[in-house]
Formats: structure tokens, C-alpha cells, sequence
């Protein structure tokens, strides 16, 4: 049985500490405007209460995050990446994968971003009209290729302060015995830590927003509720017992729910700490970098989850919360296709930034408009996500892959062989168990079959010749 988390939103806007009774922070001065982005690691859309998918994910799981729903726009259609190291590249270029060359996990002194791209944070020191506080904080995994100085600018791209891993844990046992990382400029230091990574990340984000005069971006990335199943502390959730950061079998889907859980009230804390008026202040944006790991799946298709293609795989939670949110729109559901990609324009209309440069963030599209009231259009059509085997500075990608969807079909295209795999009408079957493509191809002129042409097109668009 869930229990301990009785706040309702009245109480998460006006608390001065956190649920647990912490400390009011002193809040930061002039930050009207500020923009704090937080990305869950592996939560799909299919094990979080709000999105009403699957019935057996508990209704108070995530009274926090329930909340920011009820308080912003909730986006139905949003998609991210099928693994982890391609969504964080996007989200901070607003560039697809073939343009950055990361379309899988960085590897050990492989490719990582390029200092060529300009990063969100580089943004916004260019050219946003006055000056901005950047933040990063928790599990970056973009940078792989080794320095003498811990804190490289390569390895930041831009952010003024860093505090987190660079790469990720890589034990069970790590998420309370781990390495913190704390970059501010290019100077830093490793500081031996035994606290739940976790909880830290989102204390010490707490702790440096409070010190920014002026607006900031701050970007909070724990690893959680992540493929690494674990018992969180009990005083973050109340579904699992036993010691903190212990292993759980494979498949323990209520260790997923503990994280989640733990995310949730980690989060709660967070936002209590901004102050009773964070709503009018600031702008909060929620989202994951891919969809729910397979070894605790029970809403989508074997095999169709993160790592994959398939909805299961990027279809992710995306919220916007606060300031940028017309009052006429807060607690509303949007139809609209959304992308990881589109954090970047968003946060640069939210900044005051008048134009951008031709050849940046080319795959974000504004959201504000859609969170207007009447809503607007933001002017994107299709959603679009890739994988390929290594990273790399230019295509060809090997084993490269795409997939590409309009408001109701879906292909799925391999771009190596220059073949479609799969074809679904999202409409009428939103699991994906019916493609379209066999035993035979639609035929030109049907709805499938134009949507067929259509997609295929625009996949020799991005990708061709």
C-alpha cells in the first residue's frame, strides 16, 4: 500500500520546506523567467498515474509530478530517444542524431559531442539579451573522450557549473557510494560521497539556484528511476523495505516503482524549496530520455521498449509547469506531436532570444505557442527518432535506423538498406501490433498508402540522397 505523501497541490505551491520538513531555502534574487528542466532516465508514459495507461500503476505513485499536471500542459504525444546518450544530445542542440553523431550510448574514449555544436547554455550566453546562470546537474553521458583537466570545456559545452557524473554509475551498490563531480568554470574536483545520488543531485540544485541573482537555466538529470533496480531510502518512498541501494532481482517492477516513487518526492522537495509563488516565477519542464526499461515492462509489446524504435521505446511523459503557462491552459492536455528536441527553441523564446543562427537547433520547434490560450500551433508535422551502432562525426551510420510519424501513422525505415521495416496506424492501433506493410504493402492511394510515400519522402529528405 502507498502512504506518506498526503500533500495536495495547495500545500506543494506553498510549503517553504520540503514534505519531508527541510529547511527553507532562501530564494534566489530577480530569477523571473528562469527555467528549470528535469529528465527522468527510462520512464515511459506507461508507468506515471497521469497519463492514465496502465491501470495497475498506483494513482498516488507521483503526487508531485500529478500535480505539475494539473498546474501546466500535459503533452500526449512526445518523444524522445531510444536510449539515453542520443535524447541528452538532442535536448541540448535541438539537433537530430544524424547531425550530431550521437546515436547511441557514448562509449569509452569514443565519440562524444562536438565542441562545434551550440549547446543550450552557449545559447544563451550569446545571445539572450541579458545575462543568464546555467546549471547542470546529475548524469550527463555525453563525453567520453578523456582529459587531464576534470572539468574541460569540452566536457561541459557551456554550462557555468556542473555538479554530477560525467558518465554514470555503474553498480547497484554506486548510487550510495559514488564519485561526485563538481565542475564551476573550468576548475573542479571529485568529492567521495555515501548520500543517495539521487537525493544529492536534486539538494545541490536546490542549494544553487538559491544562490543565482538573476534569471538561470537549470537542467536536473538523476539517474532514476533508471534499468538498475534498487531499494531507494525509505524516507524518498514506502513500497520496498530493506537496506538502501540494495540489488534487486531482475524484473523487481516495484523497485522501478520505488524509484519512481523516491524521483517523485526528490522532486517535491525541489520545487517546495523555489518558494510559494514558483508558479508565477518560473517555467518547469518534465520530461524522460527514453521509454520504460523491458525487464519491468508490463504495458507494451515484448520487445518493444527502450532501446527500440517502437512507441514503448521514445514515447515519454512531457509537462510544462509555471510561468510560461496562460492561466486558461494550466491542468489542460495537448494533443500536439512534441520532441526532446523542442526544450531548445522553447527555452530560447522563454530567454528573449530574437533569432538564431542558420544551421542551430534546425529539429526544435517553439512550444510556447501551444501553451497560449487559445493555444497556436508550433508548426511541427512529425516526430522523429534514430539509432545507430556507433557515434560517430558523419554519417554513414552503421546498422542506421529511423523512425518518423505524422498525428496517425508511424514508419519504421531502415536506412542502411534503404528498406521500410514496419508500418502502423497509431489511431486505431496504438500498440503496434498490426503493420501495414505486411503480407503486403498498402496501395498507393489509400490512407496508409499515401501516409507510405509521405513518410518515406521525408526520411530521403533528412537522411538522402
Amino acid at each position: 500500500m502507498l502512504c506518506g505523501f498526503t500533500l495536495a497541490l495547495p500545500a506543494i505551491l506553498s510549503a517553504q520546506g520540503g514534505p519531508q520538513g527541510g529547511a527553507p531555502r532562501v530564494r534566489s534574487v530577480g530569477d523571473e523567467g528562469s527555467v528549470l528542466v528535469v529528465v527522468a532516465d527510462d520512464l515511459g508514459i506507461d508507468a506515471v498515474p497521469f497519463y492514465n495507461l496502465d491501470p495497475r500503476v498506483p494513482a498516488r505513485l507521483t503526487p508531485h509530478l500529478s500535480a505539475l499536471a494539473e498546474m501546466g500542459v500535459r503533452f500526449q504525444t512526445a518523444w524522445a530517444a531510444p536510449k539515453c546518450s542520443p535524447a541528452r544530445a538532442a535536448l541540448l542542440t535541438g539537433r537530430a542524431a544524424f547531425r550530431t553523431g550521437i546515436g547511441n550510448v557514448i562509449e569509452s574514449g569514443g565519440f562524444s559531442l562536438r565542441p562545434e555544436e551550440l549547446t543550450l547554455p552557449e545559447m544563451l550566453d550569446a545571445f539572450a539579451p541579458i545575462p543568464w546562470s546555467t546549471g547542470f546537474f546529475g548524469k550527463w553521458h555525453l563525453e567520453r573522450l578523456g582529459s587531464s583537466n576534470r572539468c574541460a570545456p569540452t566536457a561541459l559545452h557551456g554550462f557555468q557549473h556542473f555538479e554530477g557524473t560525467l558518465f554514470y554509475i555503474p553498480e547497484t551498490s554506486g548510487y550510495c557510494a559514488w564519485n561526485e563531480r563538481v565542475c564551476a568554470g573550468d576548475t573542479g574536483r571529485d568529492i567521495p560521497s555515501l548520500e543517495y545520488m539521487p537525493e544529492r543531485v536534486f539538494e545541490v540544485a536546490a542549494d544553487w539556484i538559491a544562490s543565482r541573482e538573476g534569471p538561470w537555466f537549470c537542467t536536473v538529470a538523476p539517474q532514476q528511476p533508471y534499468d538498475m533496480l534498487h531499494n531507494p531510502p525509505r524516507e524518498l518512498q514506502s513500497i520496498r523495505t530493506g537496506p538502501e541501494c540494495t540489488e534487486c532481482a531482475v524484473g523487481t517492477r516495484a523497485c522501478y516503482d520505488a524509484a519512481i516513487q523516491a524521483f517523485d518526492s526528490e522532486l517535491g522537495l525541489l520545487l517546495a524549496s523555489l518558494g510559494p509563488d514558483w508558479p508565477e516565477r518560473i517555467t518547469v519542464i518534465f520530461t524522460a530520455d527514453n521509454g520504460t526499461p523491458g525487464s519491468v515492462n508490463r504495458y507494451w509489446p515484448p520487445d518493444r521498449v527502450k532501446t527500440t524504435y517502437f512507441e514503448g521505446g521514445v514515447r515519454v511523459p512531457f509537462l510544462v509547469a509555471g510561468r510560461a503557462v496562460a492561466p486558461g491552459r494550466r491542468g489542460s492536455v495537448a494533443g500536439a506531436l512534441v520532441s526532446i528536441t523542442d526544450i531548445y527553441r522553447t527555452v530560447a523564446a522563454l530567454a528573449g532570444v530574437a533569432a538564431l543562427p542558420p544551421g542551430v537547433a534546425e529539429d526544435s520547434y517553439d512550444l510556447t505557442p501551444l501553451l497560449e490560450d487559445p493555444p497556436r500551433p508550433s508548426g511541427r508535422k512529425h516526430l522523429v527518432a534514430e539509432k545507430f551502432v556507433r557515434n560517430q562525426a558523419a554519417p554513414p551510420y552503421l546498422d542506421h535506423r529511423i523512425a518518423i510519424r505524422d498525428r496517425r501513422f508511424k514508419l519504421i525505415y531502415d536506412w542502411s538498406d534503404r528498406r521500410a521495416l514496419y508500418l502502423f496506424d497509431l489511431a486505431s492501433d496504438p500498440l503496434e501490433d498490426v503493420n501495414l506493410l505486411q503480407p503486403v504493402p498498402p496501395a498507393s492511394g489509400t490512407a496508409a498508402g499515401s501516409a507510405l510515400e509521405e513518410l518515406t519522402g521525408r526520411v530521403y529528405g533528412l537522411l538522402g540522397p
